[in-house]
C-alpha cells in the first residue's frame, strides 16, 4: 500500500483581498467606506472557509486584521463625517 502524499496548505485568497480592500479603505478619502465594508464581509467570509477546511487553507490571520482594520476604518470615517457634518 502506498502512503497519501501530505499537502501543503493553501492560502486563502479570500483573505489576501479582504486584506487589501482593508488598506485600500485607510488610503482612499472619499469612498473609504465601500472597501471597508467588502473587507469585513470578505475576511469574516474567509474565517469562515477557513475553519471550515480544518487547517487545508491558511490566512485566518490576515483575515482576522482585514475585519479589524476594515471596521476602524468604518468607524473613524464615521467620526471625521459627523464631525465635519456638524
Amino acid at each position: 500500500m502506498s502512503q497519501p502524499v501530505p499537502t501543503t496548505p493553501q492560502s486563502s485568497t479570500k483573505a489576501t483581498w479582504a486584506l487589501v480592500c482593508a488598506i485600500a479603505s485607510l488610503v482612499i478619502p472619499y469612498a473609504w467606506f465601500i472597501p471597508a465594508i467588502a473587507a469585513i464581509i470578505l475576511g469574516t467570509s474567509a474565517r469562515a472557509e477557513i475553519r471550515a477546511a480544518q487547517g487545508t487553507i491558511t490566512g485566518d490571520g490576515r483575515a482576522r486584521a482585514a475585519v479589524i482594520i476594515g471596521a476602524i476604518s468604518l468607524v473613524l470615517g464615521l467620526i471625521v463625517v459627523i464631525y465635519l457634518v456638524s
